[in-house]
Parts: structure tokens; C-alpha cells; sequence
């Protein structure tokens, strides 16, 4: 099974507001290239790309800061490479992690201060990592 835990935590700016507007949750938007069986090949590097929306739309918003750790242990958090691409959305780079369950850890911070972290335990398979192979 893959996702089998997915937590995240929201930070908002503070102020007074007129009229008062309902917090805006941050939403990722991943774009990964795996197979059916939501596995990567083991040998190679795993490239895709984020984007962020907000609750209540699919509008695009744009990204001041973006981090990502990966681990294939659930313990030992390393830092993937993350770059701002030309049309918005980041490029993240995952390196060849061998035949192992990946999770994803992602911190966004939009142009307003807001946040989210997100973090997906067994996001995909990189190899074989499972009991049908």
C-alpha cells in the first residue's frame, strides 16, 4: 500500500481584516512521472514538479519558498534539490534511492507569508519495493 499516512500543517499570517475572510489553505499540486504501480526506476534520479493552489480555486499562486526531504526510513530526512521553474511551478530532483518505500516532506511559503507542510509516508515506490514484483 502506498500513502499510507499523509499529515499537514498549516501557518497563517495574522492581522485584522475588514470584513473578516476565511483562512486560505495551501494546497500542492505534485506532478510525478511513475508507473502504475507508483514506482519509480530505483537507478535514476526521480524529477517533478510542485505547484500551489488554494482551497476554494485551482488559480495558480505563486511560490516565495520551497524545500523537500525525502527518506526511505521514515528517520533519516535528507534535502531533495528544488529550483523555481520558468512557468511557476518547482522542479524537484529526488536522488536514485535503490529498492525502497520513498516519503516526501514539503515545506511551501507563498508571496503572503502563509505556509504549508506536508509530508507523505511511502509516496512511491522507487524499484520494487513491493509484494506483487
Amino acid at each position: 500500500m502506498l500513502g499510507a499516512q499523509v499529515t499537514s500543517e498549516w501557518r497563517f499570517p495574522s492581522g485584522h481584516e475588514k470584513p473578516a475572510a476565511a483562512a486560505r489553505l495551501l494546497d500542492l499540486d505534485y506532478s510525478l512521472p511513475l508507473t502504475g504501480e507508483n514506482a519509480a526506476d530505483a537507478g535514476k534520479p526521480l524529477d517533478y514538479t510542485v505547484g500551489l493552489t488554494a482551497q476554494g480555486g485551482q488559480r495558480a499562486l505563486p511560490i516565495a519558498s520551497l524545500k523537500v526531504w525525502y527518506a526511505t526510513d521514515g528517520t533519516d530526512w535528507k534535502q531533495a534539490t528544488a529550483a523555481r521553474g520558468a512557468d511557476g511551478r518547482w522542479k524537484v530532483t529526488v536522488p536514485a534511492a535503490g529498492t525502497a518505500k520513498v516519503d516526501l516532506r514539503t515545506t511551501v511559503t507563498d508571496t503572503t507569508g502563509a505556509s504549508l507542510t506536508e509530508t507523505l509516508i511511502d509516496a512511491y515506490n522507487s524499484g520494487c519495493a513491493d509484494i506483487w514484483c
